[in-house]
């Protein structure tokens, strides 16, 4: 009898360790598409502040004037909008801005480093293919 106990206790474990696996990981994974969604979502609307900024002053900023021109322009036609616009993407990294574009002739690069905080494949930017399916939705 003591050994059948012993048989069902490690049963029970092993149906219990492979639940836990099956349900822990997902919220994770959830937590990290949400975030890759919101990056994409806001990559786009810095594009479009910027397209906005171009219209406004005939150009992009360089490089070197960076969000700073960007945030100036906003701020002094939409106060209320943003008295306060951190450019800091879900995991706490800035977005990075790069005119002119090494991947659009005449035009922009917006992006973040993705999870890793470094140059790499999972990288977000405004080069990428899902950028192109995005802006022919809106």
């Amino acid at each position: 009898m003591k050994k059948v106990n012993k048989i069902r206790l490690i049963i029970y474990g092993g149906v219990l360790l492979l639940l836990l696996y099956m349900l822990v990981p997902r919220p994770f994974c959830s937590v990290r598409k949400a975030r890759m969604a919101k990056t994409r979502r806001e990559v786009f609307a810095v594009s479009i502040e910027l397209e906005y900024y171009k219209q406004e002053n005939g150009k992009y900023p360089t490089a070197e004037q960076g969000w700073e021109a960007l945030l100036r322009t906003l701020r002094k036609s939409f106060p209320e909008k943003y008295p306060k616009f951190y450019l800091v993407d879900p995991w706490g990294n800035k977005y990075q801005y790069r005119s002119p574009s090494i991947y659009k002739q005449g035009g922009f690069d917006v992006y973040s480093f993705g999870p890793d905080g470094v140059s790499s494949d999972d990288d977000i930017g405004n080069w990428q293919e899902w950028y192109k399916k995005y802006k022919d939705l809106k």
